[in-house]
């Protein structure tokens, strides 16, 4: 079995390639087709160096439709020279990405040797990891992912952080990808991506438990409550043992008990941790030390009827994160303990999240955490009043930009 690797556009750019490439290639597949039901031998000898051509100098990523007509052309192509593996490879493909593809029964009735392989071709086969090429990302068949086919063909392009192309092939084996740095070893100082930038909207159950040791001051009460909010949060990772995070959020209700308000929060903190590359995938630690800005609400007042009042607890923010990310996903689990005056534990914090890579920097992620606080309640001359016990969970689905 002979393979073809086609060359790589930029060799070939300055003297064949047109301005509209992938109309080119479009233009090279119904040739063949014409030649294929006229039975030009010549003419579909030149319509299949075209073709090849054409692949090698396309500067944009082909739609869907192209793509699979890509195949289907390609696999008559290797029909027609004899490569019948290499034709059932592509006529995997094309049967894959569209699978209302039909042949002519005219032009290939049945027990034509094509439309055998044609109705052989049922299973695309897995795929396998290819291996990183940060900031550059591979194109497979119109997406970008690390990963390609194993057991049929694909179109396989590198795309510049930039967005342009910087190379174009049509392959029938995984082994023939070309070598781009993807075997290379990574530093562990190196991060998928340097900011994570999120948007999004939150689900919030919020409960509280007040215990009054003086019942004519606090008085002893209980609620829960549940509602929404919005929040943002940066990450900013330069290197893979230094790093920050940002955080935000505004949610309501602010009272469990009677209901109403809304509550800022917010935290800042420094990451100092590690990671190391395995294959696409950076597994990483990192010790968390900063600020954290939260709300607290007591109850008070006479003859049974209370009366909300609330304040600000600023914390030292303590704890440790850990987890794995590439350039397609993340995963992360983060705990923190609150201590306020920087000295008192009040609360511990937990957060699970993770996210995926949609296209280009665009990233969709989720997040739920909890927060469980208990609190001495205190006169202003330092007499205990009572004690405060909370619980607020919240559930985050988020916009973010990964760069």
């Amino acid at each position: 079995m002979v393979w073809v690797l086609l060359a790589a556009p930029e060799a070939q750019a300055s003297a064949v390639c047109g301005d509209d490439t992938a109309t080119t290639v479009d233009d090279t597949l119904s040739a063949i087709w014409e030649a294929y039901a006229a039975v030009d031998e010549a003419q579909f000898d030149r319509a299949g160096k075209n073709l090849t051509a054409a692949v090698a100098c396309l500067d944009v990523v082909p739609s869907p439709v192209q793509i699979s007509r890509l195949h289907q052309g390609m696999a008559l192509m290797s029909f027609v020279s004899g490569q019948t593996r290499a034709s059932r490879r592509s006529l995997a493909a094309a049967r894959m990405l569209d699978p209302g593809w039909k042949l002519d029964e005219r032009t290939f009735p049945d027990g034509h040797p094509f439309r055998d392989l044609w109705g052989q071709a049922t299973d695309p086969g897995p795929v396998d990891d290819i291996g990183r090429i940060h900031p550059d990302q591979w194109v497979v068949d119109g997406y970008e992912r690390d990963d390609a086919p194993v057991e049929r063909a694909f179109l396989l392009q590198v795309r510049a952080e930039d967005g342009e192309i910087l190379w174009s092939g049509y392959l029938w084996s995984f082994e023939e990808i070309p070598d781009r740095g993807q075997g290379r070893w990574l530093s562990p100082l190196a991060t998928p991506h340097t900011l994570w930038l999120s948007v999004g909207v939150q689900g919030r159950l919020l409960s509280a438990s007040q215990r009054g040791d003086a019942p004519d001051v606090l008085l002893d009460r209980s609620g829960s409550a549940v509602g929404g909010g919005i929040s943002g949060l940066a990450r900013i990772t330069p290197l893979s043992v230094l790093g920050g995070e940002l955080g935000a959020a505004v949610a309501s209700p602010a009272d469990p008990v009677l209901g109403g308000g809304s509550e800022p929060s917010g935290h800042a903190a420094l990451l100092v941790g590690g990671g190391g590359w395995t294959g696409v995938l950076q597994p990483y630690g990192a010790l968390r030390a900063g600020v954290s800005l939260d709300r607290g609400v007591a109850w008070s007042g006479i003859d049974d009827v209370p009366t909300a009042g609330s304040w600000t607890v600023v914390s030292m923010l303590l704890g440790a994160e850990g987890g794995v990310r590439g350039d397609q996903a993340r995963a992360g689990l983060a705990t923190d303990l609150l201590l306020a005056e920087a000295t008192v534990p009040w609360a511990g914090r937990v957060r699970l999240d993770g996210g995926w890579r949609l296209v280009g920097p665009l990233a969709v992620e989720g997040a739920l955490g909890a927060r469980i606080g208990s609190q001495s309640i205190e006169d202003v001359d330092g007499t205990p009043l009572g004690h405060l016990a909370d619980t607020d969970v919240r559930a985050t689905v988020a916009l973010a930009i990964w760069d």
